[in-house]
């Protein structure tokens, strides 16, 4: 992998985290949770560390000159996931 590809990837791990932050932020909003949701919302920050431990495990694949094709389904599924409650907590 050259410099152009590793600078793409990174790029791309770095804005994911940037807009996953974004939505966590507009997440935050004071709401009450049924049962339900409450164990949707443990499961999503159980996702949301797996998915930063694996993007860093990634990151430095990628430094390495290793990209591996899982990380975009795990990011955009955790963008999913945090665009839900954005959207949840501001209806």
């Amino acid at each position: 992998m050259n410099s152009m590809e590793k600078i793409k990837h990174l790029t791309t791990l770095l804005g994911n985290w940037g807009i996953i932050a974004i939505l966590y932020w507009g997440a935050m909003q004071p709401k009450s949770l049924a049962g339900v949701m409450k164990l949707f919302a443990m499961f999503t920050m159980f996702w949301t560390i797996f998915a930063a431990i694996f993007s860093v495990i990634a990151f430095f694949k990628i430094l390495f000159g290793k990209y591996d094709k899982s990380l975009q389904f795990i990011l955009l599924l955790t963008i999913g996931i945090w665009l839900f409650w954005a959207v949840f907590a501001n209806i």
